[in-house]
């Protein structure tokens, strides 16, 4: 009975050390952008991720794989401006679009307009994505003139970006020690009735 004991107190210290901590390093968030044309961009980012291209002080871009109007579309670019540029986002595709397709979605910085949300805390090097609704004026690019570098549609509109964790995430590592602390303890009693 003893030994049952130890490993239960053995067990609980173990749960103190692997306690969940604030932050959603480990976490998925799933981002929906949407605009007032009718366009949506969803994707799927870290909570905290490792950006492709900091620029500490201003923003970040990191790449994405998404789907643009239903339908699986290629990896996109997305950045994110602080409140030193404005703030905002900026959603474009990599491959040149088919005709009428979403080039690209923008606000802040990013379309010429002030005042947009700022969607992460923390430096640039290592941001956390906040969670929630935010709505902001911007711009949609629906062609682009890739051989003359001109935009051939554009139009200025609002625009509303949710950000929320993933509904699938994986347990936190805590549940998981909660889990492995009670299996040790059944087999910790089985093998004392046992004996």
């Amino acid at each position: 009975m003893r030994r049952v004991s130890l490993y239960a107190v053995l067990a609980l210290l173990l749960c103190a050390f692997v306690s969940p901590s604030p932050s959603r390093a480990d976490g998925i968030d799933d981002f929906t952008l949407s605009d007032g044309l009718g366009n949506t961009i969803t994707w799927q980012l870290p909570a905290s991720p490792t950006p492709t291209f900091p620029a500490p002080g201003n923003s970040f871009a990191v790449f994405a794989p998404a789907n643009i109007n239903g339908i699986e579309g290629d990896t996109i670019r997305v950045g994110f401006a602080n409140q030193n540029l404005g703030g905002g986002i900026f959603v474009g595709q990599l491959i040149t679009p088919a005709s009428g397709a979403v080039a690209a979605i923008g606000s802040g910085l990013f379309a010429n307009q002030s005042g947009a949300p700022q969607f992460y805390s923390g430096p640039e090097s290592a941001p956390t994505f906040l969670t929630g609704s935010f709505s902001f004026a911007g711009v949609t690019v629906i062609e682009v003139d890739n051989q003359a570098g001109t935009l051939l549609d554009e139009d200025f509109t609002s625009g509303t970006l949710t950000i929320a964790p993933d509904a699938a995430a994986v347990p936190e590592p805590s549940t998981l020690a909660l889990l492995a602390a009670g299996l040790l303890g059944m087999g910790a009693m089985l093998l004392g009735k046992l004996r």
